[in-house]
């Protein structure tokens, strides 16, 4: 039997059978002026979420340069914007199986 009311991606884990055990997981680094960013297993979809916000009180967006098994990278240089300029790092991504990861890096 099926609750009646759920949150969307538990309705579509029960309905779908999917696996809510394995919880993804993110790992990001920062060394010098390049982002690092690893996940424990493959991602749904081509990258992660990847946002910052600028010590301004800007929001700012950017794709990530893929590397390989579930790594991507990001400089912050004067094409993108300097690591200097920036205050906080946001990172969200889901699995297939709809389980949801957050990280949030203060620099």
């Amino acid at each position: 039997m099926y609750a009646i009311f759920s949150l969307a991606v538990l309705a579509l884990q029960e309905v779908l059978g999917l696996n809510k055990k394995n919880q993804l997981t993110i790992k990001a680094e920062i060394k010098y002026n390049q982002l690092f960013i690893k996940t424990d297993k493959e991602c749904w979809g081509p990258q992660p979420y990847f946002c910052f916000k600028t010590r301004c009180g800007q929001y700012i967006w950017e794709n990530l340069d893929f590397q390989d098994n579930n790594m991507w990278t990001f400089i912050f240089d004067d094409d993108t914007i300097p690591i200097n300029k920036i205050e906080k790092i946001g990172i969200a991504t889901n699995d297939r199986n709809g389980n949801i990861a957050t990280k949030v890096v203060v620099v």
